[in-house]
């Protein structure tokens, strides 16, 4: 498993959550929004023969409405299966009322790339 840097962790620091959608299990997009406007958009864009979904989420998003961003990790681990490849990407959103952790899982014929997108959006 290895760390993947955030390059807009700096961004989203002190801010408070106003919503979160899609942090549930088989979603194709997660949205975390802050009381800004501004927000955390993750998905995976989709090629051909390729899933990647939110696969397990280990908190109640809604606990964390309210709650002020502290810090955003997230970590990569997979390889080579019989049948291909498969990727899990690990998330913690560290918050004033806890961690958020939550993993998006994908899988591919080894061909196609089982990343997520995650990026950081303005009003």
């Amino acid at each position: 498993m290895y760390d993947q840097p955030i390059d807009y962790k700096e961004k989203l620091f002190m801010r408070k959550i106003k919503s979160i959608t899609g942090l549930e299990p088989n979603s194709k997009e997660v949205r975390i929004t802050f009381e800004d406007g501004s927000g955390i958009k993750q998905y995976h864009i989709n090629d051909c023969c390729e899933v990647a979904e939110v696969s397990q989420v280990d908190a109640t998003p809604s606990k964390f409405i309210g709650a002020i961003a502290h810090d955003f990790v997230t970590k990569t681990s997979g390889g080579e299966t019989s049948e291909g490849h498969e990727t899990w990407t690990f998330y913690t959103l560290k918050t004033s009322k806890g961690y958020l952790d939550w993993r998006w899982y994908g899988e591919s014929n080894g061909y196609y790339s089982e990343e997520i997108e995650s990026e950081f959006f303005e009003k």
